[in-house]
């Protein structure tokens, strides 16, 4: 008799420890929570690297100027992108159904080609699970092309003919890559080259749609950091380089 009510006694204290210990694992998993973790992983990443990213949840990193054009929150324009390759398909926004990336990118564009690899990896494993189109801007399309011949089986490139998308709706700066819902709103728009925390961030976002909120406010003051032309080329490409003769 005594050895079955110890047997209960040590499954009960099991139980509850079973159950104590697996607390910080649900607060863990509740989206939220790690959408926020996400995003404050971004914001430091942003400050280091002087990037910026506008969401629906809040704006991560130091907010140097803001969006006069489209923002997190705004439908997204119609569109129709010319294909970069021949034999590839031009890009409408009335044919697309669900959401989607763009990613606006230059051959001569430093930031741009640092974050290649990242996209290039995040692709391969599907991180994403939607559709990520690149769309070259204030380029040449014989430029554009030799860049991205290297990547052009696995990724679908486009042309802004005349640069007409990104002269009515988007700051002058590149590379820049939003997220768009399947409700057509945007809700990113990343601007400076993606690194692996900005692509973790956009999983995440994808993946829980209006989920999760970020106030920089909430955190302990952060030094601005003292900006000057050559550190700030290393992350987003402002002014497209003179053209040849």
């Amino acid at each position: 008799m005594n050895r079955r009510i110890s047997m209960r006694l040590i499954l009960t204290a099991l139980m509850i420890a079973s159950v104590i210990t697996a607390l910080p694992t649900q607060a863990q998993e509740d989206p939220a929570v790690r959408i926020h973790q996400l995003a404050l992983a971004l914001h430091e990443d942003n400050i280091q690297n002087q990037n910026l990213t506008f969401w629906v949840g809040g704006t991560l990193g130091v907010e140097e100027f803001s969006l006069e054009l489209i923002k997190p929150g705004s439908k997204m324009p119609l569109f129709s992108f010319a294909p970069l390759f021949k034999g590839d398909k031009r890009l409408e926004k009335a044919n697309l159904k669900g959401a989607y990336l763009l990613n606006f990118w230059a051959s001569w564009c430093e930031p741009c080609r640092m974050e290649f690899p990242v996209l290039e990896k995040a692709l391969k494993k599907d991180q994403f699970g939607i559709p990520l189109y690149f769309v070259n801007v204030l380029d040449t399309e014989t430029e554009a092309q030799d860049f991205a011949a290297t990547y052009h089986k696995q990724m679908t490139f486009l042309l802004d003919l005349e640069n007409v998308f990104l002269s009515k709706h988007m700051l002058q700066a590149i590379p820049q890559t939003w997220l768009i819902g399947e409700d057509g709103v945007v809700q990113v728009i990343h601007l400076g080259n993606l690194t692996e925390a900005g692509a973790d961030f956009f999983e995440a976002v994808i993946e829980h749609p209006g989920v999760g909120k970020f106030d920089p406010s909430d955190l302990k003051p952060t030094p601005k950091p003292t900006l000057t032309p050559l550190r700030k080329a290393t992350s987003i490409s402002t002014v497209k380089p003179p053209s040849g003769p």
